[in-house]
């Protein structure tokens, strides 16, 4: 998968050459460009923004700049990374992942110059809060489709997620068994799959009522899931536990 970021501060995308993404790359499974904006500025400087018409406060990147800089990119679906754009959730970065060739937009200031609104396909936000520019925005969207290419981590990790099956993820346990007087969960070392298997749906149900309620809104759970359900619900009431 080809990822091109336009962006005017390159060094923070300097993040994703580590750790599985940095991997990924470096095994050719992605091919991140990096496609500097100020080099397509027609200004001795290197300036790419200029004064709001109208007044205000900030300035705005102008549209020559960042037209030249998409169309050198050629063929791409290209997604401007800004407040009002559709909310990236797990459903969207894997429609995204399944694509060729993506473009990520990043802005700064107050923004880029409405004009080039025509040359993008979409608009994402990753929340609703402000940051200083698209470049943070773009390495959560990077590391949100890199991990969903076939090949990059393993099938079984990216299926048991936090939102893959619209639930949060059950919790994990490792060595040592008994660290300052808390124990793994003995169900966990029993050896039992199906138990295993229905501990951890059951968690996964009861972590997602518990924090994230409205996740449970659209989903209808079947008998088994219901059941595992009512059964956090109980013991969580009844005793502050999560299975017995």
């Amino acid at each position: 998968m080809i990822i091109n970021v336009i962006t005017s501060i390159p060094d923070i995308l300097d993040a994703a050459n580590h750790g599985i993404l940095g991997h990924a790359i470096k095994n050719k499974q992605i091919t991140l460009n990096i496609i500097p904006l100020r080099a397509f500025s027609d200004r001795a400087d290197g300036r790419i923004d200029d004064r709001p018409y109208g007044g205000g406060a900030g300035m705005v990147i102008q549209p020559h700049v960042m037209s030249k800089a998409i169309a050198s990119i050629g063929k791409s679906h290209f997604i401007e990374l800004c407040p009002k754009g559709q909310r990236l959730n797990q459903k969207l970065a894997r429609s995204f992942a399944k694509k060729d060739n993506i473009t990520l937009i990043c802005g700064r200031y107050e923004g880029i110059d409405a004009r080039i609104e025509p040359l993008i396909d979409q608009k994402v936000s990753i929340g609703d809060y402000v940051l200083s520019g698209g470049e943070l925005p773009a390495l959560i969207m990077i590391d949100a489709i890199g991990r969903l290419i076939p090949g990059v981590i393993k099938t079984e990790s990216v299926e048991n997620d936090s939102f893959e099956n619209g639930l949060l993820d059950h919790e994990h346990y490792t060595r040592p068994e008994n660290w300052e007087e808390n124990k793994v969960p003995s169900v966990l070392l029993e050896g039992n799959h199906q138990k295993i298997e229905d501990y951890r749906l059951m968690q996964s149900l009861g972590k997602t009522w518990l924090n994230r309620p409205d996740l449970l809104l659209n989903r209808k759970l079947n008998e088994r899931e219901l059941a595992l359900l009512v059964k956090f619900m109980q013991n969580h009431q009844r005793r502050g536990e999560d299975y017995d």
